[in-house]
């Protein structure tokens, strides 16, 4: 597809917002946006295939991109026009940012219906309850739905662009191994069939697109994200001013001082604006990336390029390659952590990281280690909570993605590829029917079929997150389907309860049998992302998302007891 008009492209693009077509939000302080990267799926193509561009009709999801900035500006600037008459403490941590990342193999327009809609619909009953309640919400939410340049695997488009995408030398290896199992019997034509075998499996992994998805992950999604929250912090720091007529590092500081001086039990605000992000598979890898970048490179500096274009485009903009202004010579190159005076969990002056959830995460287990740069250990340090939605029959991990990645994960061992979205309690048993128990290190890990392995033992050291990480093992979940009107319970990540390890082979192989006649479409069981089909455990997500742990038990009466009736175990970690 073009670009919409000649060298003009945007970085993202908005295709769906809670004021377009049926069922629009009447909340005024929420706003609601499917904001997308419109990098290409393949290299070849200028703008990613499933938009359709303004100057178009026909197929394809719209750009709605201007009328929905349009709409969240008129939104935002009522809101804190509305909050100037009650002083400076009506906007103090008022502002809320969440941002929802997919996972692995989820194009833009699965985005749209199963992951934008559902979020909609979800928070239109939210709304509507909290507004016949005693306690409206009123704090000002922009939820954004991001979708990075992601494809299913095994698509048509795969599979007729095989033959021109693969090397050349391949098919030689493939001709050569068929003339010597056709012509050479014996040891000449086992090494044919392995040749052949060989490029089978290589062409295997093509198909499946992780590797694909993997490479655009981390080329285009993570970036396009940074690119998304940097333009946000103008746009929030420039409607502040416009409405205070005073400089929003100033109001920042200006509450801290007041905050400080009345010795309140409220925390001095660290940033104007709470930042929370909800990543599920691949996802996960994209926010850990995205939140490690912006600490280093969120400056002042950084931020003048908008200003030097526009700052009520950044990336939505319309801009001529050629005309792009270049990076800032000095970016941000000092480790936030260096100045002990700066908090940890500050993006900027306005934004301040509140929570991170993470549902079945793809990331390496041993990333959780200390002392090491990676970005999930140094991202969770800068979050005040954070919670990891697990599932210890997840199949997708567990065998598909540990296998994938077995190629490229620098270990020796089979457990450097174990994955973090399989990490669960060890001793399962003492928690049957669920509900609340804090563990230490000894006591969570990865099961296996053999013996479980512990993160006390090396190469785990994970003592930097201990009071902050919490475990969602949600292994034995059971509830009725996210709206749902026939009310029947199901399980949704696994086949039945295996408590003990004799009983946990048989899970694995029938939930992996199930998640399988799910994918061709024979049932509802999903090991990998059956968090968002049950009621309760969506609810809780976004309940943590808005409210954090403390809140969301009092937004769900009696907590641990809902815990142990949809049989999820809920594990702080705590160091003995």
């Amino acid at each position: 597809m073009a670009s919409p008009s000649g060298d003009a492209v945007r970085q993202l693009a908005i295709v769906d917002y809670d004021g377009h077509g049926e069922g629009g939000m009447a909340n005024p302080n929420f706003s609601h946006l499917l904001v997308c990267s419109t990098a290409p799926i393949n290299t070849e193509n200028a703008y990613q295939e499933f938009l359709r561009p303004p100057s178009r009709r026909g197929a394809g999801l719209p750009d709605l991109t201007a009328e929905a900035l349009e709409a969240f500006r008129r939104k935002l600037l009522a809101f804190l026009s509305g909050s100037q008459a009650k002083g400076l403490a009506a906007v103090d941590l008022k502002l809320k940012l969440l941002l929802n990342i997919h996972g692995f193999s989820t194009p833009l327009p699965r985005v749209r219906e199963n992951g934008y809609r559902i979020t909609q619909s979800q928070f239109v009953r939210a709304t509507e309850n909290r507004a016949a309640s005693d306690h409206p919400y009123d704090d000002f939410v922009l939820f954004i739905d991001y979708a990075w340049p992601s494809e299913a695997i095994l698509n048509g488009d795969l599979l007729r662009s095989l033959a021109g995408a693969v090397p050349a030398p391949l098919w030689g290896l493939v001709a050569l191994g068929v003339l010597l199992v056709s012509r050479s019997p014996g040891p000449c034509a086992l090494i044919g069939a392995a040749l052949i075998g060989l490029v089978a499996a290589l062409l295997a992994l093509r198909l499946v697109a992780y590797f694909r998805d993997r490479e655009r992950a981390a080329g285009h999604g993570v970036y396009d994200a940074v690119e998304l929250v940097r333009w946000l912090h103008v746009i929030y720091a420039d409607a502040i001013e416009a409405v205070y007529h005073t400089s929003a590092e100033t109001i920042v500081r200006q509450l801290r001082e007041r905050a400080e001086a009345e010795a309140s039990e409220h925390s001095p605000a660290i940033g104007l604006i709470k930042l929370s992000l909800l990543a599920h598979s691949m996802g996960a890898f994209v926010a850990t990336q995205t939140i490690r970048t912006l600490s280093d490179v969120f400056d002042p500096k950084a931020l003048e390029r908008w200003k030097q274009i526009d700052p009520r485009n950044g990336p939505f903009g319309l801009r001529n390659r050629a005309a792009v202004a270049p990076e800032p010579g000095a970016d941000a190159d000092a480790d936030p952590d260096s100045d002990p005076a700066l908090p940890r969990c500050r993006i900027g002056e306005l934004f301040e990281l509140s929570r991170l959830v993470l549902a079945s995460p793809d990331i390496p287990i041993w990333a959780l280690t200390n002392g090491r740069a990676n970005p999930l250990a140094s991202s969770l340090r800068r979050f005040q909570e954070v919670f990891v939605f697990s599932n210890d029959a997840d199949i997708v991990l567990r065998l598909a993605s540990t296998v994938a990645n077995s190629f490229v994960t620098p270990a020796r061992s089979r457990r450097g590829g174990y994955r973090l979205g399989n990490l669960v309690p060890l001793d399962r048993a003492a928690m049957s029917s669920g509900g609340v128990r804090e563990l230490e290190l000894s006591q969570v890990g990865l099961n296996g079929l053999g013996r479980g392995l512990s993160l006390r033992e090396a190469p785990f050291n994970t003592t930097s997150l201990l009071g902050r990480l919490t475990l969602v093992d949600c292994t034995d979940y059971r509830d009725s389907g996210a709206g749902s009107a026939d009310g029947q319970t199901k399980r949704w990540l696994s086949a039945f309860t295996a408590q003990r390890r004799g009983s946990r082979i048989l899970n694995y192989g029938a939930t992996a049998a199930m998640q399988l006649a799910s994918a061709i479409g024979w049932g509802r069981l999903d090991s990998h992302g059956g968090y968002f089909r049950g009621e309760f455990s969506l609810n809780l997500m976004y309940a943590l998302l808005l409210y954090g742990s403390k809140h969301a038990k009092k937004v769900f009466p009696e907590f641990e007891k809902r815990l142990q009736e949809k049989q999820i175990r809920w594990c702080p970690l705590r160091d003995p």
